[in-house]
């Protein structure tokens, strides 16, 4: 027996609401890359001790990327915490 799924970015879409269906976050432009967000970094913390992480957070997307921002959003949040002492 042998079985088959496929699934396409529309797949994603349709079943997460995954912006065009990237399920590690969206491909980079010129102007939103790795750079520009890593120096917005800490003026887009709306709200304090909340962080993006994942794939749309400011190492862009794919697998590493995903688990190295929640690492730093992590490590960050944790210097946060010291800091309130």
């Amino acid at each position: 027996i042998e079985e088959i799924e496929i699934a396409t970015p529309q797949t994603f879409f349709r079943y997460t609401g995954a912006y065009k269906g990237s399920t590690y976050g969206y491909e980079l432009e010129t102007w939103d890359s790795i750079i520009p967000r890593i120096v917005a970094m800490e003026e887009e913390q709306y709200i304090k001790g909340v962080r993006f992480t994942g794939g749309s957070a400011f190492l862009g997307p794919g697998y590493n990327s995903t688990l190295s921002g929640g690492r730093a959003a992590a490590i960050q949040t944790l210097k946060d915490m010291e800091g309130d002492k």
